[in-house]
Formats: structure tokens, C-alpha cells, sequence
């Protein structure tokens, strides 16, 4: 009996060798695939960042070169959202 178990064992042990290595790599994939992915993620976060820092300073200048009509663009938008916001919305019928 013990024979039949160390023969099925040893037939086994290469399947399994195969296995463990298949899913060794499947993991070492999805592991480089996770870290390619996080680096293109941290490299889009600071283009956005410099990107915001350009906008905020190309704004703070020309709204400082042209305060009036900065004061009129801000109060033209302020009155658009309000009444976007606050126009009566149709229904749809309940037929």
C-alpha cells in the first residue's frame, strides 16, 4: 500500500513542480503589471501638478493685469450657474 502512495507521489510531483511554476509566474506578471501601472499613475500625477502650478500662475497674472474684467467674467459666471441651477426642470409625462 505505502508503495502505491510514494509511486502516485512521484507521478504527481512533476505536475505539481509545473503548477507551482505556472502560478509563480502568473503572480510575477500581475506584480510587474501593478508596479508599471502605479509609476504611469505617480508620472500622470506630477504632469498635473506642474499643469495646475502653470494655470494657477498664468491665471494669478493676467486676473492681476485685468482685475475689472476678472470681477466681470467671475459675476457673469456666477449668474449663469445660478440660474442654470435654479430653472424649473420639466417632467417627464407619466402616461
Amino acid at each position: 500500500m505505502h508503495k502505491a502512495i510514494d509511486n502516485a507521489s512521484a507521478a504527481a510531483s512533476p505536475a505539481l513542480k509545473q503548477m507551482t511554476n505556472s502560478a509563480h509566474n502568473t503572480v510575477n506578471k500581475m506584480t510587474d503589471g501593478a508596479h508599471y501601472a502605479a509609476d504611469a499613475i505617480s508620472h500622470k500625477g506630477e504632469q498635473l501638478h506642474n499643469l495646475q502650478q502653470q494655470l494657477t500662475k498664468s491665471t494669478r497674472s493676467r486676473v492681476r493685469s485685468n482685475p475689472l474684467l476678472a470681477i466681470g467674467l467671475a459675476v457673469a459666471g456666477g449668474l449663469l450657474l445660478s440660474w442654470w441651477l435654479n430653472r424649473p426642470r420639466r417632467r417627464p409625462d407619466a402616461s
